[in-house]
Formats: C-alpha cells, structure tokens, sequence
C-alpha cells in the first residue's frame, strides 16, 4: 500500500520545464519539458495525459503518456498499450504492451544502471 506523504502527483493541466528530482512513487499527469532524476527504490508513472520532452531516470518507469527522449530506468519499464516512446529505452527489463507505440532503440542491461540521484 501506498502511504499518502509518500506519493507525488502532478496533475493534468501542469506544465514543468527544468529540472525535477523526486522520490517515492510520482504520478505524472502533465506536460514535462527537461530532466526528471528521481532517487533510487523509486518508481515514476507517466500517465496516460503526459507528454515528456527530455531524459527520464527513475528505479521504475511505466509509461502510459508519451516520451520523446531519453527513458533509463535501474530496474524496470513497462510501456502500456497505451504508451508512445520516441527516443532510447535502458534498463534491465523492459516490458512492451501489445498496442504500445515505439520508435527509437532498446538497451537493455543484466545489471542496475547507475543513472539516479542518491
């Protein structure tokens, strides 16, 4: 169960540019222009309404919105049916939905990648 002081959520009509470290679980709704480090045992959810411009680095990344850029996750990232990437995918598991939508490269490593901030 998530507890409540450790969730993030950006809502719909939000619109970030920079750079945004965070931590625990974050619910992307918005739009997002930039760089999102978040720490390690992390995990960032891009939903359905999102658009990412940038470099995403997270423990765990799933992408329901749309990424254009760079995604690196330590651990996992699962692209839904509803998802759309264009750009590079790293991580050491990368789950594809049937109707995802990609274009760009995969990488995938056995090991963590240390691409987060502590």
């Amino acid at each position: 169960m998530i507890e409540e002081h450790s969730l993030n959520i950006i809502a719909e009509n939000t619109e970030i540019e920079g750079k945004l470290t965070i931590d625990s679980v974050t619910r992307f709704h918005g739009k997002f222009k930039g760089e999102i480090h978040a720490k390690n045992s992390s995990m960032l959810i891009l939903a359905a309404t999102s658009v990412v411009e940038g470099k995403v680095f997270a423990d765990k990344i799933i992408i329901d919105g749309f990424v254009r850029g760079e995604v690196i996750a330590q651990t996992k990232i699962t692209v839904t049916s509803q998802g759309r990437v264009s750009g590079k995918i790293q991580a050491p598991q990368v789950e594809v939905e049937i109707g995802a939508w990609i274009d760009g490269s995969f990488i995938s490593s056995p090991k963590p990648l240390a691409t987060s901030v502590s």
